[in-house]
């Protein structure tokens, strides 16, 4: 008589735990493929916010320099769109408007930039762009930034200042779907006041 012979036969899996087994590991490896992709959508957003928030001065400073006149003939005609980015500029070579033309070579300097959708010079700047592209969106307010208000004919308007709230989007495809404004691509909002 072999004394092994009832051992052997109980020392494997039964398919009930095998498939038990699979079980477990197929849900652990769920979890943590579902753990590593917010991870990364979410290390994501916060680069995204750390670029917009090295060009937040950048945003108040050109919009200062825009202008009360002009930014409200933007506002009065539509929602205006405007881009703020860096790109890869020729120290040496400048435009009209005295910006910078965008370097041919990986030589030239990152220069920051905010232009209006309509600008002839935002799409020659958009070759030479490095990182991220962000899409401005401009609400006027009068006391509570959270109440918009249609404005009225510039002769109408009694305020000493036009006061915006600035909406910052990340822009994957610039000049693309400019009237979607989804939530999950906004990285960052502060008001702006423009004096008269």
């Amino acid at each position: 008589m072999d004394r092994n012979a009832g051992r052997n036969s109980g020392a494997g899996f039964t398919l009930v735990e095998v498939i038990l087994a699979i079980g477990i590991v197929a849900v652990a490896g769920s979890l943590l493929l579902t753990s590593l992709a917010q991870s990364v959508r979410s290390e994501g957003k916060n680069r995204a916010r750390d670029a917009a928030l090295r060009l937040e001065d950048v945003v108040r400073m050109r919009l200062r320099e825009i202008g009360f006149e002009e930014l409200y003939v933007h506002l009065e005609d539509r929602e205006p769109v405007f881009y703020v980015y860096r790109y890869r500029a020729d120290p040496e070579s400048f435009r009209e408007d005295d910006t910078p033309k965008p370097a041919t070579s990986p030589e030239g300097i990152m220069v920051p930039a905010l232009r209006h959708r309509s600008d002839p010079l935002f799409p020659e700047d958009l070759k030479a762009v490095e990182g991220d592209v962000f899409r401005l969106r401009l609400t006027p307010f009068l006391h509570d930034s959270g109440e918009p208000f249609a404005l009225p004919p510039r002769d109408e308007y009694e305020p000493a200042a036009l006061r915006l709230f600035v909406e910052i989007y990340q822009d994957f495809s610039p000049g693309e779907g400019e009237d979607d404004w989804p939530d999950r691509l906004r990285v960052l909002s502060f008001p702006v006041s423009l004096a008269r």
